[in-house]
Parts: C-alpha cells; sequence; structure tokens
C-alpha cells in the first residue's frame, strides 16, 4: 500500500486553539474527504510521547508488548518535542489492530504467536485498503493506552472480569477504554434513585462524553395527571425529557459542537403520548417565534432609540411633544412589543446610553438557537404493536394507561392518533416509528425480557441496559471486474469482524454497572455494511428491481449466517453466551426464522396481517451467491446447535456516516444513491468509480464508456459550450484573467453557475467593470449569467456541457433497459413516491437477515401529503419491517 502525506487544518470556535497538522501520512488512494475526517475527528491530538519503550509481559509474544513513554529517551529532548500528536494512519492501525490482538491473546482466542500475528496483520489492511471500518469510539479510544501508554483518571466507568464474570469499577480512563458505539439504557419510575431519571442523565453523559449514543424507552416514567407518593400529581414526561434534553446539549465530544446521539421511545399506550408527539412541532415554532420576534423587537426598539436621538423637542421623552417618539411607540404597540421593553428602551435613553444591544437568533446556524429550546438533542420513537395497528385502520377506540397500575386514564380515536404521529413525521422528521411485536418475534432472548427501546437509528435492538459495537464493511469492495460477489473473502470478513467486536467486549469499559453486566452477559455485536447501491451498480442490477432487492438480501444473509457460523466456533472455544442456555429455545426458533427466509420458505414468517419477505432465490442472478446463502445457513444451525452462540445478536444495518466517510463509501447503508456524480471537499468533479465498472458488466465498450462520462460529468471547459464560450464572455466585459478564472473552477462545480460567483472572478473586476451593486455581491441567489443577459436555455446548454447532466438518461449509446441501472435520487421528476416505496421495499428485502434494526431515514418530497406518510407506516408494518423513519425535504428529494 503506498502512503502519501497532506496538511490539515483543524479549527476550533476559538481561533487561537486552532491548528494546522503538516504532513500527516496517509494511504495514497484515500480521498482527501476521508483524510481530512480521519485527521480532524480520529487524531489523538496530544499525549503522544515521542519516544516509547515496550513493557516486558510473561506469556505475552515480544511484538504485542504494551508501550509506554521513554522517560530516559525523552529527557534528552526539548520540552515542547516530548509529546505531540499522531502523525500517520500507521500509528492508528497499529494501535487498533494490536490493542485487539494483545486483548485476544491474553483472553485466548489465539492458539500461536502466528495466528495472532496473522490477526493484526490481516486487520492492518483491512482498515488501510478500506474494506472495514470500526465506529467512532474505537478510531477515538482503542489502543491509546496500549500503543503510547496514555491514561487518566477513572470517570464512573465498570468494568468485568473475564475470569471470574465480576463487576468492579474501572480505575483507568483508558486502560480499558469505551469502545462501544450504541447503548440501551432503562430508566424507572424514580426520581433520584440509581437506575432513575436523573440517573439516567449521568449515565448518558458518560456516554456522549466519548462519542457513542444511546436509547431509552421513557415509557415507565408517570404521565401528567399520574399521582405522586406526596398527594400531588406528576410534572409529566415532557418536563422531564426537556431537563434530559438540555443536559445532552451541555456535553461535548472530543470538545465538538453536535447534537447529541439520543433517542427517547414512548409507547403508544402512554398518556402523554400526545404532547410528545406535538412536543417537536411546538418547539419548532418556538424557535421560528425566537428567530422572527428577535428582528422585530430590535427593529421598532430600534426606531424608538432613534426617535429618541433624533429629536430636537424640549422634552424629548414625551410622546405628545416628540412626534417621532409617538409614532414609533405605536408602531411597537401594534407589532405586539411588550410594554416593558418599550419603557426599558426610554430608561436606557434616560441614564445616557444612545444604542441598545439586541441579541439575534440565526436559524442558519441553528446549534445555540436549539440549546434554547426543547425536543432538539434527541430523537423520538413511537412504539406501536399490532394491535393498534389494526385498531388505527379501522378508527376503533384505543386506551391511554397508567404507567403505575396499567389502569386506562383516557381514550381516543386510534385514528386520529396515527394521523398525529403522521404529521409530525411529515413536519419535522419525529417521530419514528417502532413495531414493537415485529421487533419481538425476532428476539432470540425472549425469556430475559421483552425488546423496549434501540439505539438513535434503531439499527440495535436488545435489551434494556446492554451496548453493541459496530463495525462497517464496505460491499463495493467485494464485486470483481466481472460483476460477480466474491463469497468467500466475504465470509472470511465477516469471520475477522466477528472475532475483533468479541473480543471488544472483554476489552470495553462501560457506563453503569448493569450495562457492563448486561452486555457481557450476552455479548450482542454488530456486522453492518454500506454502499448497497453501489455494489449493485457494479454487479448490473437496478435498486428498484427484484434482482437488485434479491442480491442484496442475499449479501445480507451472507453476512449475518457467516456472522453466527463464527460465534458458534467461538462458543466451542471460548463458551455460548452466558444467558444462552435459559433462552436457547428463543435464540434457535429466531436461528430457524433466519433459516427459513433465506431458503425462500414464508410458510413460518409472520402472521395474517405482518408478512416479512423470505429470500426468492430465482430472483439471484449469481449462483454462487446463492448456494453460498444456503450453505452458511445450513452451517449456522448445525455449529450453532451443537455449541450454541456467543453472541445474542450479530448484525445491524447502521447508517455511520463516520464509517462510510473512511470507506470511501458513495452511499450509507443501503440508501440509494444520491447522485452518480460526486463533488468531494477540495477534490474534482466525478463519476463514482461503480458507475463505468457497471457499464463494462453489461458490456458498453471503452470508448462508449468513455462518452457516458462525458455526458455525465461535462468537458470541464466552456470551449464548444454553445452561447456561452470565450467570445461572447469577452463581449461582456470580461478579460482573459477572468475567463481563464472561471475555467479552473469548472472542475470543482456542479453548476456553471457556481463558477461564475463574483468572489471566482474578482470584486473589483464585478463592481467596476461589470457595475454589480453589494446587494448582488452578497446574495447567495444571484446568478451571474442572467444578469449578463444569457438566456435559461443558454445558461443550461452550457453547463450540461461544461458539468454534464448527472444522469444517464438521453445519454449516447446507453440501452433504455440498463438506465434504471443507473439512478440517482437527484434526477427523480416529481414526486418522489416511487423512491421511497423502492427503499421501504428494500428495507423489507433485507430485514428478515438482520439480527437488529435498519437505521435508514427515507426522505421525503416537499409535494408528499400527510395521508402518504401514514400508509408509507402502514406498507413498512405489513412488509415486517421493525422500524421506519421518514424525513421531509423541502424543495429537495434527498438519500
Amino acid at each position: 500500500i503506498v502512503f502519501k502525506t497532506i496538511d490539515v487544518e483543524i479549527c476550533h470556535a476559538d481561533p487561537q486553539e486552532g491548528f494546522c497538522v503538516s504532513g500527516f501520512e496517509v494511504p495514497a488512494h484515500w480521498s482527501q474527504a476521508a483524510c481530512e475526517l480521519l485527521v480532524r475527528q480520529m487524531v489523538r491530538r496530544n499525549g503522544v510521547a515521542a519516544a516509547l519503550r515496550a513493557v516486558p509481559e510473561e506469556g505475552v509474544p515480544e511484538w504485542l508488548w504494551r508501550s509506554v513513554p521513554d522517560d530516559v529517551a525523552l529527557a534528552t529532548r526539548a520540552p515542547d518535542d516530548r509529546m505531540g500528536c499522531e502523525m500517520s494512519c500507521k500509528q492508528i492501525f497499529h494501535r487498533l489492530a494490536g490493542a485487539w490482538t494483545y486483548w485476544g491473546w491474553v483472553h485466548d482466542y489465539f492458539d500461536t504467536p502466528a495466528d495472532a500475528r496473522t490477526f493484526y496483520e490481516e486487520w492492518c489492511v483491512l482498515l488501510a485498503d478500506q474494506w472495514v471500518a470500526p465506529a467512532s469510539p474505537q478510531w477515538l479510544n482503542a489502543g491509546l493506552h496500549w500503543a503510547y501508554g496514555i491514561d487518566g483518571p477513572a470517570q464512573g466507568h465498570f468494568v468485568v472480569d473475564s475470569a471470574t464474570g465480576s463487576v468492579a469499577k474501572s480505575t483507568s480512563a483508558y486502560a480499558r477504554p469505551q469502545l462501544h458505539h450504541c447503548f440501551i439504557q432503562g430508566v424507572s419510575d424514580s426520581l433520584v434513585a440509581d437506575g432513575g431519571i436523573m440517573n439516567l442523565w449521568e449515565r448518558e453523559a458518560r456516554i456522549f462524553k466519548y462519542g457513542s449514543a444511546t436509547g431509552s424507552n421513557m415509557s415507565s416514567i408517570r404521565g401528567e395527571k399520574e399521582s405522586l407518593s406526596s398527594g400531588t400529581h406528576s410534572a409529566g414526561l415532557v418536563r422531564f425529557l426537556s431537563v434530559g434534553d438540555q443536559a445532552a446539549g451541555a456535553i461535548k465530544p472530543a470538545g465538538v459542537n453536535k447534537f447529541a446521539d439520543k433517542l427517547v421511545v414512548i409507547d403508544i399506550d402512554h398518556p402523554d403520548i400526545e404532547s410528545v408527539i406535538r412536543w417537536k412541532l411546538e418547539e419548532e415554532h418556538k424557535a421560528a417565534a425566537l428567530i422572527s420576534g428577535a428582528r422585530q423587537i430590535r427593529r421598532y426598539l430600534g426606531e424608538i432609540a432613534d426617535a429618541l436621538q433624533q429629536s430636537d423637542v424640549q422634552d424629548r421623552f414625551d410622546p405628545e411633544q416628540n412626534r417621532l417618539l409617538h409614532q414609533a411607540i405605536m408602531q411597537a404597540r401594534r407589532a405586539m412589543i411588550p410594554e416593558a421593553y418599550i419603557a426599558r428602551v426610554m430608561d436606557y435613553a434616560k441614564q445616557g446610553f444612545n444604542e441598545i444591544s439586541l441579541p439575534l437568533y440565526d436559524g442558519g446556524s441553528p446549534f445555540d438557537l436549539m440549546l434554547s429550546i426543547g425536543g432538539h438533542q434527541a430523537r423520538l420513537a413511537v412504539r406501536m404493536p399490532d394491535s393498534f395497528m389494526q385498531a388505527a385502520r379501522a378508527n376503533k377506540a384505543w386506551s391511554l394507561n397508567a404507567r403505575v397500575d396499567g389502569k386506562p386514564m383516557a381514550s381516543i380515536a386510534s385514528g386520529r392518533l396515527m394521523d398525529e404521529v403522521a404529521q409530525a413525521m411529515w413536519a419535522c422528521a419525529d417521530p419514528a416509528v417502532q413495531f414493537s411485536d415485529s421487533i419481538n418475534a425476532w428476539h432470540g432472548c425472549a425469556k430475559s425480557g421483552a425488546i423496549e427501546a434501540s439505539s438513535p437509528r434503531g439499527e440495535f435492538l436488545f435489551l434494556n441496559d446492554t451496548a453493541c459495537d459496530i463495525a462497517t464493511v464496505n460491499l463495493e469492495k467485494f464485486v470483481n471486474e466481472s460483476g460477480e460477489f466474491m463469497c468467500a473473502p466475504f465470509e472470511h470478513v465477516a469471520r475477522l469482524m466477528v472475532v475483533m467486536l468479541d473480543i471488544s467486549v472483554a476489552l470495553a469499559h462501560y457506563p453503569s454497572r448493569a450495562i457492563a453486566q448486561n452486555t457481557y452477559r450476552y455479548r450482542p455485536v454488530g456486522l453492518s455494511y454500506c454502499n448497497v447501491s453501489a455494489m449493485l451498480m457494479r454487479m448490473g442490477y437496478s435498486y428498484h428491481s427484484a434482482e437488485g432487492r434479491a442480491t442484496a438480501a442475499a449479501v445480507t444473509a451472507l453476512m449475518t449466517g457467516a456472522g453466527y457460523v463464527a460465534s458458534a466456533e467461538l462458543a466451542k472455544e471460548q463458551g455460548a453466551f452466558e444467558a444462552y442456555s435459559e433462552n436457547r429455545e428463543s435464540m434457535m426458533r429466531v436461528m430457524w426464522l433466519h433459516h427459513e427466509a433465506a431458503f425462500g420458505r414464508h410458510e413460518h414468517l409472520g402472521n395474517a396481517q405482518v408478512k416479512p419477505v423470505a429470500l426468492d432465490h430465482a430472483f439471484v442472478p449469481d449462483q454462487a451467491l446463492s448456494d453460498a446463502v444456503q450453505r452458511v445457513w445450513d452451517l449456522a444451525m448445525i455449529r450453532g446447535d451443537e455449541y450454541g452462540y456467543c453472541n445474542a445478536q450479530i448484525s445491524v444495518v447502521a447508517a455511520s456516516p463516520v464509517a462510510c466517510t473512511l470507506l470511501d463509501a458513495v452511499a450509507p447503508a443501503m440508501a440509494p444513491l444520491a447522485s452518480v456524480v460526486q463533488l468531494r471537499a477540495n477534490e474534482q468533479r466525478q463519476c463514482i468509480p461503480a458507475l463505468r465498472a457497471g457499464l463494462a458488466v453489461l458490456g458498453y465498450q471503452p470508448q462508449a464508456v468513455d462518452d457516458m462520462m462525458a455526458h455525465l460529468s461535462g468537458h470541464n471547459t466552456l470551449a464548444g459550450a454553445g452561447a456561452i464560450d470565450r467570445a461572447s464572455l469577452m463581449q461582456k466585459g470580461f478579460t482573459a484573467a477572468q475567463f481563464e478564472r472561471v475555467e479552473e473552477m469548472l472542475p470543482r462545480v456542479m453548476h456553471l453557475r457556481e463558477a461564475f460567483d463574483p468572489y471566482v472572478i474578482g470584486e473589483l473586476f464585478c463592481r467596476d467593470i461589470l457595475k454589480l451593486n453589494d446587494m448582488q455581491m452578497h446574495d447567495a441567489n444571484f446568478d451571474l449569467l442572467s444578469f449578463l443577459g444569457f438566456s435559461v436555455a443558454d445558461i443550461e446548454e452550457a453547463n450540461q456541457f461544461a458539468c454534464g447532466t448527472a444522469s444517464l438518461n438521453c445519454a449516447p449509446h446507453i440501452r433504455e433497459e440498463d438506465e434504471a441501472v443507473f439512478d440517482s435520487l437527484n434526477v427523480a421528476l416529481g414526486s418522489n413516491a416511487p423512491w421511497v416505496e423502492s427503499q421501504i421495499e428494500m428495507m423489507a428485502a433485507l430485514q428478515p437477515f438482520v439480527s437488529g434494526g435498519i437505521a435508514h431515514d427515507i426522505c421525503i418530497s416537499h409535494e408528499a401529503h400527510i395521508e402518504q406518510c401514514r400508509s408509507w407506516c402502514e406498507q413498512a408494518w405489513r412488509k415486517g419491517l421493525k422500524s421506519v423513519s421518514l424525513t421531509r425535504a423541502a424543495g429537495a428529494i434527498c438519500a
């Protein structure tokens, strides 16, 4: 693997704290976006000693000894040169793979040093060559103690002794770091007790601090009209949710402003369910009021202040004498400005202040604004049983029940409640909907309790007070030049992922005693993937087609099946997960459901209303893939029946934007492609690699492919672009220098108008020659080409020539039947309902082969109706999905 060095500037809210990492070493084939994300977010910025020494450990191979700062060698260096940051990807790959291998060796995962060395080296290659990426907490925390001797005071976490299974308080922040990405936490209806409401905020803080995510079902908390032991009534669920929302917003993981990765789940029969559903809608209205109201206040109070300064009457504070003041006050009152504010600005003036400073709230930079309102640190989800979905279809009455005794407190029309959920989804993307009966029908540890909640995106669905670590594999890497899926390498990588994630269960520490104990007891892990749509394109299948869905389902089945085979073989060596014996019946029942779905048998899946989709092998064009799925699931059942399984859950489909960027993936999880032409940070516009590969698999000759590439991404020049060329621009006043600036910019824009930005061409030229005013110069929507007199048709013709069409529709040489293979969301016209239904169909095809859930937000167009949102939720339920999440983009269709 060839490496290169790059320079990356790391910005900070305080300019004095920003710095540049110069000469950082990265694999040469990584994109600039992947490199910058790694350096800015994953690199250890301090505490890495310039000289290290190994710490001998009996029974551990010398190459696996952990390292600590070499104080003797460091003493010879200048103080500023002793500690620094990581300066190479090789260091990061070494500390990740090394820590996993060291912990695996100590816990008897390898028979020989050679086996351990192979595991270490394979993981270095998987990371460097972008085959697999672990979740953020692994990049941030894994191996810091092992590789550099970095340590810190304990933060209240808990660890499990693998030999005895006992749980103890962690004594170090990094010797056993927080590695898990997804947490599910229980909460009881108690204010300050362990496991109660306020204790939940403390546990969440430990999770957010190290970059992880958490979800909790808050339905145990009493509703607003329920009685307390004191004889008063509860403050209500929304009050407590608001407190947790504010607490989460105060935490900056790694010093970065971001919304907390948090989920609040509410059962549909909670007495406060309507308040929860409306919560975000009302808070968004409050945000709009803050933005517009602050501007109104500044405007009218400013006019009053001006009137007080400009008047030359004897008593400028008397509205009867100061007519300007009288007029300003009357206008302020008509605008509903509070009287106290009017009086305040006049009092300021009487005390000698000539101006008043009033803050404004900016909707374009919402982070600080959202901290001042509720409901926007967390995602919301509503859990609906089959009985509610059936009742909603018939609009029957639905009972809202007390939390303490379960007695009915109110009755509501279920159809109206479902409409409220659909309206909230349509308006503000929350809540998501989780189908509780479908979730628990595929629950392998039913004897231990029901699944009540999930991680924030819905991928990890398991028992309360458990954690799951995730690793994402890049599916596009497993398609060869002939368009065939490489099953054997994929199975091998899945096995390596299971071993690494299982090692991490023992290596990690946890934010509470219960989570430590339960995660060790069940050992759930999360094999995941990205780039489904790119994989299908490389193979020559449309995302919309039965062949595309069946292929994606077969790959998912192969991943989960291979994972369970590895888990069973780990159980042979390490023993099944601790709670396996009591859950053996339900575990094998769920495994049999997976097996039947993998063999295309529908009989045992679902019920009369909910019918999951089994794999139809008739639509899997790759016979080797079809055979591999059936072979691996037979083996998973045989091995599991003999040895049990080391892990209660194996697979999820996680969106993992960080992992996708580090893998240079073009689409997260199972999402369709947003566009076949992409523009990454500091790079040129280009077609995605899968497009050229897919065209070759479908039999197009190299010259035809080149012609289609030019149609897609343009010629990057205005020479030959029609009405907008060098000569016509010179007639408009352009000089050679301005024209060259536009030409240089063309490869780095998605539309021609972006190359004609006034600040690209030159501010002085635009003001002096083109006579642009300040408003035009600063207007982000200003169209210079239209200002220069070019017609819409002229601009579109030139844009298609210079920047391309971003679509193969009507491209030269393309066969009509192949256009759908290269379809993407950016060229969808009008309603995106077919795309929404395609995504639901794809999710339904994958769900029977995923242990957990599918993290995917289906983005609907501005033209979508509330009734359609309700219909899509019902469609998802009928097809056996565990959850569905819709988000609405105004005026756009997006992934």
